[in-house]
């Protein structure tokens, strides 16, 4: 890479309540070689210390929220700000493996005309094997993957996706709000979905980065019945208004039908594995949801779909 070719680089981390996570993510953070680069962690409101210890680092910039618990609105207000000319946007509970990986993130953006968003493969750490390889989807609901080796995930790299998992990616800071960032009426899921939507809408398409697995370090938090209620009805709502804005009428239309059916059934079996009626509630709640607010999820449907640049729902191609 030559020394013009060295835009700096923008690292945003989101966190709320990650102390746990940030003693062991902010040192690999730290030690990225690559020089022009920037550390902003925006912080949602933390009570847990976070705050206080990131404050005792140095080359960290700590920026608190106006509007606490509110991710979306945080990143958009944050990247608005930030002097990078690129974006690694990353949640607190990611271990960077690779010692040089912006380096190679900034090759791989630079040598491909067409790229909006670079996912980063991941692995959480107590696995041998992982699906986290992006995100796909088909005319029904996302598609399964397989969990695979390290070596199958090396064939992977340069893939297309459909959008990147939501943990981390790499954006040209221009790109992003050509975009439109996230939608700030997403409070919690399927936001990246949204972006990945849009840039495939606007000509870019979206690849994958596997020449090294970076660590997920995150609880396993599904066990908690309340907390997986409090995804699960957000999930309801994300992707039942996601694709409300963003699909082709006739997509949008057997799509909203029969990924309602699966959503349901996933409720049932979540009762009835967890011997709780939470996750159904949960799942009703998620509808009251998004009938609230299907009125704004269909004024900003006519903005997208005037200024789509490619007519046809080519996301639901990628395979």
């Amino acid at each position: 890479m030559k020394k013009s070719d060295n835009p700096k680089i923008s690292i945003i981390i989101i966190n709320y309540n990650g102390e746990k996570y940030l003693r062991r993510t902010l040192s690999a953070f730290l030690s990225l070689t690559y020089k022009k680069k920037e550390i902003i962690i925006v912080d949602n409101g933390s009570t847990d210390g976070s705050k206080e210890y990131i404050k005792t680092l140095k080359d960290i910039k700590l920026i608190e929220s106006p509007k606490l618990r509110e991710k979306n609105f945080a990143c958009n207000l944050w990247v608005k700000n930030a002097s990078g000319e690129y974006i690694l946007m990353c949640d607190n509970d990611l271990l960077i493996t690779q010692n040089d990986l912006l380096e190679e993130l900034l090759v791989m953006y630079q040598q491909k005309k067409d790229v909006g968003i670079i996912g980063l493969s991941y692995i959480d750490e107590w696995q041998e094997k992982s699906d986290g390889y992006g995100v796909f989807f088909w005319k029904f609901f996302i598609a399964s993957r397989k969990k695979i080796s390290f070596e199958q995930w090396k064939k992977l790299h340069n893939s297309l996706i459909w959008f990147p998992h939501g943990v981390w990616f790499f954006i040209k800071k221009k790109i992003w709000h050509e975009l439109w960032g996230y939608d700030e009426h997403l409070a919690f899921w399927w936001d990246d979905n949204d972006i990945g939507i849009q840039s495939f809408l606007q000509w870019y398409k979206n690849y994958i980065y596997s020449l090294s697995l970076q660590k997920h370090i995150w609880l396993q938090e599904r066990i908690d019945t309340n907390k997986f209620m409090f995804k699960f009805k957000n999930q309801v709502y994300s992707e039942l208004y996601v694709i409300v804005k963003n699909y082709r009428l006739w997509n949008m239309f057997h799509t909203l039908f029969l990924y309602s059916i699966y959503l349901f059934l996933k409720s049932i079996k979540q009762s009835l594995e967890r011997k709780s009626i939470l996750p159904f509630i949960a799942w009703f709640e998620g509808y009251i949801l998004f009938f609230q607010n299907l009125p704004i999820a269909l004024e900003k449907r006519r903005n997208i779909q005037k200024n789509r640049k490619i007519q046809k729902d080519i996301f639901l191609d990628v395979k």
